[in-house]
């Protein structure tokens, strides 16, 4: 089952079960450093199995821009390791870019 990160009502990106496994625990990672109060506000009700999607369409635009540093720093740090790309992520990360909430 794939999963998808909802990021306003007109914009989603779809992962592969595996990839948005990999995007939502490396950015949870990224996040229990830099941002833990928005662990909860995001992951409180992500199911892998019965919601695997998470939604940002309801966070302030500096929620949505700390999610997107997070990613951003989620995905540096996976590239490091990891030679072969990962477009869906690149996506996610140019879509979080052009959303209206960040400045």
């Amino acid at each position: 089952m794939a999963g998808s990160v909802i990021i306003d009502n007109r914009t989603a990106v779809a992962f592969s079960s595996r990839g948005f496994e990999i995007v939502t625990e490396l950015t949870r990672e990224v996040l229990k450093i830099t941002d833990p109060d928005l662990i909860a506000i995001i992951f409180e009700s992500l199911d892998g199995e019965c919601m695997p999607f998470i939604s940002l369409d309801a966070l302030s635009g500096r929620d949505v821009e700390r999610f997107y540093v997070a990613t951003k720093k989620a995905f540096a740090d996976w590239q490091q390791h990891n030679p072969e790309p990962f477009s869906d992520w690149q996506e996610l990360i140019n879509r979080l870019e052009t959303d209206q909430r960040i400045n």
